[in-house]
Order: C-alpha cells, then structure tokens, then sequence
C-alpha cells in the first residue's frame, strides 16, 4: 500500500504539483510523515492503511487540480462554457467544493469525490461544446454554399430550434435532449 501511495506522490510530482501547490504538498508530505511516526510509536495496521489511502488519494487530487485548470482553461478558451453552462457551473461548483474541503480538512477521498464530478462536468461540457461546434461548422458550409438565399425559412426554424434546444438544455433539460 505504501509503495502506491508513494508511486501516486511520484505522479503528482511529474506534473508540477510540488511546484504549483509547494505549501499544500509540503502539508500531506509532512502529514505523512506525522503517521509514520504515529505507527512507528504503536498506532495499528488499519489506523496506517486508513492513512495510506487517505495520502494516495490526497496526491491523486494534486494531479487531478492541474488536469482540471488545463480543461478549465481550454473550455474557456474555446467558449464552450456558453454552450453547457449547467455542467460549466457544476464543474466550477465541484471544484470550489474540493477546495473548501482541502482547507477544511486532510480528507482526500472527499476532496478526490468532488474533483472527479468537475472532471466529469468539464469532459461534458468538452463533448458538448465539440459536438455544438461541429453542428456550427455544418450551419456556416451550408450558408457559404447559398442555403440562406435558397432555403431561409427553413435555415431559421433550424436556428431558432437549435437555439431553444440549448436553453431547455441549461434550464435543467437533459443530454439525450440536446444531442
């Protein structure tokens, strides 16, 4: 279990967690520490396994908060966060969820629990601002090949369909209903 928890630590450094992060990682190294001592000194087995898997999770997280500003930041960067702004918000929500926690507490399942439901936000929103962008492309190539002058009522009700697909959807509507 150690040698995980110590593989994950090595992870999280090939990312730059110990230089993004460099007091919160010094903070779970030097926790670390602290639980060895504690079951060097005659803390149990199960108390150090509980420790083992709270470190890996913890250094898990580190790496997962650098995955997650990179899809943060590319979301933003290609303005699909106005596509999905109800998984958008989720994200963003789950991720100040995990930060709160992390400055609560050493719980690193929690903190790991809500970075993996802003993963799975942000991978939607990715999917869907992919998916929305594709259907854009189409639109524009079916314009620049006259389809405004030869078919405009047509090409308006699909706007205007598509458009209130996209604000049911972030109304509370669901995937099925926008793909």
């Amino acid at each position: 279990a150690i040698e995980l928890a110590l593989e994950t630590r090595e992870e999280a450094i090939a990312v730059g967690a110990d230089e993004i992060y460099p007091e919160e990682f010094a903070a779970v190294d030097e926790y670390a520490y602290e639980c060895l001592d504690y079951f060097n000194a005659g803390g149990t087995q199960a108390e150090f396994d509980a420790d083992i898997d709270n470190f890996d999770a913890l250094y898990t997280s580190f790496a997962k908060a650098i995955e997650l500003e990179d899809k943060y930041a590319l979301i933003i960067a290609r303005g699909f966060d106005e596509y999905d702004v109800k998984n958008f918000n989720a994200g963003v929500a789950a991720v100040n969820a995990a930060y709160d926690i992390a400055y609560d507490t050493t719980d690193g399942k929690a903190i790991l629990a809500q970075l993996e439901e802003a993963d799975a936000r942000y991978t939607t929103v990715l999917n869907n601002g992919y998916n929305i962008s594709f259907v854009l492309s189409l639109r524009e190539n079916a314009i620049s090949y006259g389809a405004e002058e030869l078919f405009p009522d047509e090409l308006y009700g699909v706007d205007e369909y598509a458009e209130a697909s996209l604000v049911a959807y972030n109304a509370g509507g669901t995937q099925n209903e926008l793909d």
